[in-house]
Formats: C-alpha cells, sequence, structure tokens
C-alpha cells in the first residue's frame, strides 16, 4: 500500500510532464507551417508596386506596335512600326465621322490656314471645303473623299509638297508662263498673299476675291502707276509677283 502511493504522485508528474512536451511540439508544428506558408506566397505574389511600375510589360502583354484603328469596327487593329507615327504613315485611318478623329483633322487643317471654324469635331461644310482646298492644291483626286493618301500628305508630308508646289508655281507665275484667275479660290489666295506681303491686304488669306482683295489690287496699281485697266492681266501679275 506504501508502495502505490510512493508511485502515484510520480506517475501523474510523469503524465504532466509528457501532456506539456506533447503541447509544445504540436504549436512548434504550426509555426513551421505559418512559416512555410509565408516564404510560399512572397515568393509566388508579386507585391503590388510590382504590378503597376511603368516600363515593366508582363509575360502574358502583346507586342507594344498593335494599335486600334479609331473609327473602325471593335476589335479591329493595324500593325505599326516601331517609333513611326500611325497617324502620319497612315497605319491608323481616320474617320471624318468620328467627332475625335474630325478633331485632329480640322486641327491640322487648321494650322494650314485651310479651315477656320471651330474644332468641334462635326464634319461639316466647312470641313468639308477645308479638305477641298487642300485636295486640289496637292493634286488629289475626289476632292470631298477621305483616303489614306490623303492623311499620309496632311499629317506627313504637307508642308513639304506644298511648299515644293508653291515653289515651282511661284517662278511660272512670276514669269507669265502661269497666268492667275482671281476667280478662282487658289489663285485669289496667291494675289492675296503677295498683296499681303507688300501691306496692301490685310484681310484673311481666304481666296474670296472680294471689296477687301480688289482695293489692295486698285493701291497696288495706283502705286505703279497702272491706270485705265480694272480687270487681272499679264501685265499686272508680272509686276506684282516680280522680285
Amino acid at each position: 500500500m506504501r508502495t502505490v502511493q510512493r508511485t502515484f504522485p510520480g506517475m501523474i508528474f510523469l503524465a504532466i510532464f509528457l501532456s506539456a512536451l506533447i503541447l509544445s511540439g504540436c504549436h512548434r508544428a504550426r509555426r513551421d507551417s505559418s512559416e512555410d506558408t509565408k516564404k510560399e506566397t512572397s515568393i509566388t505574389t508579386p507585391s503590388p508596386q510590382e504590378a503597376t511600375q511603368p516600363g515593366k510589360p508582363s509575360k502574358s502583354s502583346g507586342p507594344a506596335s498593335i494599335v486600334e484603328t479609331p473609327g473602325a469596327p471593335k476589335g479591329s487593329t493595324t500593325a505599326a512600326e516601331p517609333g513611326q507615327d500611325p497617324i502620319s504613315s497612315g497605319s491608323v485611318l481616320l474617320n471624318p465621322a468620328v467627332p475625335k478623329d474630325a478633331e485632329m483633322i480640322q486641327t491640322r487643317l487648321a494650322e494650314l490656314k485651310l479651315y477656320k471654324g471651330p474644332i468641334d469635331g462635326i464634319w461639316g461644310k466647312g470641313s468639308r471645303a477645308g479638305l477641298k482646298v487642300f485636295k486640289e492644291e496637292n493634286s488629289l483626286d475626289d476632292p470631298e473623299k477621305w483616303d489614306k493618301e490623303t492623311q499620309v500628305l496632311l499629317f506627313g508630308g504637307a508642308d513639304t509638297a506644298a511648299g515644293a508646289s508653291e515653289e515651282a508655281d511661284e517662278e511660272s507665275i512670276s514669269s507669265g508662263e502661269i497666268i492667275l484667275n482671281p476667280d478662282k479660290e487658289k489663285d485669289a489666295r496667291i494675289i492675296q498673299k503677295r498683296l499681303a506681303e507688300l501691306g496692301l491686304y490685310k484681310g484673311a488669306i481666304d481666296g474670296i476675291w472680294g471689296k477687301g482683295s480688289q482695293a489692295a489690287l486698285k493701291a497696288f496699281r495706283e502705286r505703279n502707276s497702272i491706270v485705265g485697266r480694272d480687270k487681272w492681266d499679264k501685265e499686272t501679275q508680272l509686276l506684282l509677283f516680280h522680285k
């Protein structure tokens, strides 16, 4: 009986010790498992900064040279060469019926002094008239038709093409090889521009041969003692464009 009394407390102590040891092992196992999960997550999941950092395309991103064509059916795309402007190259074809595209065309025509209306994206009479003048000046067919050839020349080489044409015309005009006609819009603008350079014309270079243009030409004739003629003729042209 005494032997049992001596061993019983020892057995209780041993049971408590074993229970504590088992609980400690379980807790450590859970902690190790949690740390492993965190490490795995940190390896496989990019940080928000990396996900949104500019200049770092994801592996799934497509080629940067594919651009969507404004005004084209949804999903329509075309390839543009790297470093090349898609508008001036014609790889993206604008559509004047789309307000955003019309605004771009109106802005460019306004820069060339061919459009004086509001940049509102409405492709109306003023816009069509500006395009018509541009196409006539650059010897393009179908004055009111918008196509790739027109776009490339307007946005890519309009200044150069028009400048080369004007140089050739200027020589022919000053020599009298080409006789201008003020009733034609293009010719009227050429005369207006020359009269403006001489300080005789203060109006808009709009190709409208109105009272202001006529008064400026009359002043030029009086300055150069040209009398007895009210109509435009070769002698007046040679004198006006002589430099």
